[in-house]
């Protein structure tokens, strides 16, 4: 996935049972490919069986507040 174009930020992250990928892409574009492309593929056949429900997939905006370097993730 990191090598995909417009990759900018894909990191996991872990608490209580759950996992949290955080990503960032360059474009809304960049987003449409990787979603239908074959590495988000092979991740869901990967998946299949092993989760207690659906993915929830929610698309962010950043919102810039105090401290523009600590502010969001950019």
């Amino acid at each position: 996935m990191h090598a995909e174009d417009g990759c900018e930020l894909y990191a996991l992250h872990q608490a209580d049972g759950k996992l949290v990928m955080i990503e960032r892409w360059s474009s809304p574009g960049a987003l449409d490919v990787h979603s239908k492309g074959p590495n988000l593929a092979r991740l869901a056949a990967a998946l299949d069986g092993k989760l207690t429900g659906p993915l929830d997939v929610t698309v962010l905006e950043p919102v810039p507040a105090g401290d523009a370097a600590k502010g969001q993730v950019s």
